[in-house]
């Protein structure tokens, strides 16, 4: 009897929230938690070495109360303005929750690689804006020097 055999891992199960959406592989990406005014929790995830910029937000669910929501998820393509002609691609970055307002939610990135191998290290940050206009998921991202 090995270890392995004593000491058998589970494995994590991946469930689709939208199957009309697919987040494509990445490695490095970033993820933060916010958590509305209203309570409501979001996931924002964004970034990784990946050939997708996309920012998807995904608005968690409470299956286990009276008042249920259900998870759903969106994906949304950020404009940009700052130095750099794609503020999304950044790996190995920090992402932070910095503050939510009634509609959106700010969040900083610090830090990160632009390029593979861990190469092109960036000590640029940018402001990543994600607001809720009526029935759409918009965001924005700008650099700051």
């Amino acid at each position: 009897c090995t270890i392995a055999q004593k000491n058998e891992l589970k494995c994590v199960r991946w469930y689709p929230i939208d199957p009309a959406i697919r987040i494509s592989n990445r490695e490095g990406h970033l993820a933060c938690v916010a958590k509305a005014r209203t309570g409501h929790r979001r996931i924002v995830l964004t970034g990784g070495f990946s050939d997708d910029e996309a920012v998807y937000v995904i608005n968690c669910g409470t299956p286990w109360s009276r008042n249920s929501r259900p998870w759903t998820m969106i994906r949304t393509r950020p404009t940009q303005n700052g130095p750099t002609q794609n503020a999304g691609f950044v790996y190995g970055a920090s992402l932070t929750h910095i503050r939510s307002e009634e509609n959106s939610s700010m969040f900083v990135r610090f830090g990160g690689f632009r390029a593979g191998g861990y190469s092109h290290p960036t000590s640029m940050v940018a402001i990543l804006t994600v607001r809720d206009e009526g029935f759409q998921i918009t965001s924005h991202w700008e650099e700051k020097e």
